[in-house]
């Protein structure tokens, strides 16, 4: 970065920035984790119950194992259902991104590569700040986003049972 000095108020500005920034990232690496074991959890169970369907009525428990397969299949979709209505895979992907663009944004401040090579300090912070934001607002309009998809699946869910009460 060239030489133009911070301010002092511009200095404690970078360093809150810097903390709050690698708190983020933290953060948002937790939920990735979080979110992503889950889903790998359940995309694994969901994937081995149904391959025991056929194995079921092998195992000499009882004479009757239809029921046992079925809990199978059941446990299946329930599952899949639970895991695609919880979005895990798609908030893995999210909170895994704003991670590593929040760790590259950084990155590239710190080091200063790529467009902070030619700015000065003071240009280099209020492009970072600029970039923090643009991340923060992207990951505002995924909830916002997310709201309204589950808004409107509440909102079919409660056509649906107002239908199948008879209109009540």
């Amino acid at each position: 970065m060239a030489n133009v000095e911070l301010t002092h108020e511009e200095n404690e500005i970078l360093e809150k920035l810097r903390k709050t920034i690698r708190k983020d990232i933290r953060d948002y690496e937790y939920k990735a984790s979080m979110y992503g074991g889950w889903y790998k959890a359940l995309a694994i169970t969901a994937f081995i119950l149904p391959l025991l369907v056929p194995i079921v009525p092998l195992i000499p428990i009882h004479k009757e194992t239809a029921w046992i397969t079925s809990l199978l299949a059941v446990f299946a979709s329930i599952i899949l259902g639970v895991s695609a209505r919880l979005k895990l895979h798609e908030n893995w992907i999210t909170f895994g991104t704003i991670a590593f663009n929040l760790s590259t944004e950084l990155y590239k401040f710190e080091t200063s590569s790529e467009e902070y090579a030619r700015l000065n300090d003071r240009e280099a912070l209020n492009v970072l700040m600029s970039k923090v934001r643009s991340i923060r607002i992207s990951q505002f309009e995924f909830w916002k986003e997310t709201a309204y998809e589950l808004a409107e699946l509440e909102k079919e869910s409660r056509l649906n049972k107002t239908d199948t009460n008879g209109g009540e």
